[in-house]
């Protein structure tokens, strides 16, 4: 009988540990590319950006370890699409990418605001509230098509965002708008001793959910999406998400 249950024991343990992965198990490496993004991705800023760090530590706690390039965006789309690299670490969902990815959850929001000297109580509520209205804008950017096609306000040009601020400070505009995120790391990095000159719309223009992607070709697509949206959730519900984005201070 002392050794039919020193056998089952035996065979027992033996089961356990086939079925449990070794403590030592090394995390899965996986590939990652985006463009230069400063704050979100870019080697100059802490952690790699803050939207490099959210993506990394939640991979992290699924299992997987990211390498990553920042490339041109066009190269990053190849190489992202072919499945030659695995995963784009930051997209906009739109009908046409999403024939050719898998999108996470979303881990961010790129939120265009409105930006303003300190003092000034504008606050956007629509196109009609920027009637008469001075506005710096980034020649060529993508802003939505009913802010391009509005009428009731004059868009001043220019190449930068750091030249519409500076208009904005010597008052050749009255608002500029750019992403959040974008425009406070550029006040702190360019002209940080202008950086308490400047207030901010609460209302956004407009919000981009911002995503992890892999493409359709990719054999374990499903598996590292929903082992990353598994783990957001996680971060989001322990707090760790939120440390993640005090830490960056922006």
């Amino acid at each position: 009988m002392r050794h039919f249950k020193k056998t089952v024991s035996t065979l027992v343990a033996g089961l356990l540990l086939q079925a449990s992965p070794p403590l030592w198990a090394e995390d899965k490496a996986v590939t990652g590319v985006m463009v230069d993004w400063p704050p979100y991705f870019s080697d100059k800023v802490a952690e790699g950006g803050i939207a490099a760090d959210i993506v990394r530590q939640g991979l992290q706690q699924a299992g997987y370890k990211l390498d990553h390039q920042l490339v041109p965006w066009s190269q990053a789309m190849k190489d992202s699409r072919s499945a030659k690299k695995d995963l784009l670490l930051g997209a906009w969902h739109t009908p046409e990418r999403a024939r050719d990815y898998l999108f996470s959850d979303p881990y961010m929001f790129n939120r265009v605001v409105f930006i303003k000297l300190l003092g000034d109580d504008y606050e956007y509520y629509g196109l009609a509230s920027l009637k008469g209205k001075e506005v710096g804008v980034l020649k060529g950017y993508a802003y939505n098509n009913e802010f391009l096609a509005a009428k009731n306000f004059n868009k001043s040009e220019s190449s930068s965002l750091i030249v519409n601020l500076r208009n904005l400070l010597a008052q050749r505009v009255e608002l500029t708008l750019a992403d959040e995120y974008v425009a406070r790391y550029t006040i702190s990095k360019d002209i940080p001793s202008y950086s308490d000159q400047f207030a901010f719309s609460l209302n956004a223009l407009g919000e981009e959910p911002l995503h992890l992607a892999i493409s359709r070709k990719h054999p374990e697509a499903e598996q590292i999406i929903s082992a990353f949206n598994r783990s957001l959730k996680a971060m989001r519900a322990d707090g760790r998400y939120e440390e993640l984005i005090r830490k960056h201070n922006l």
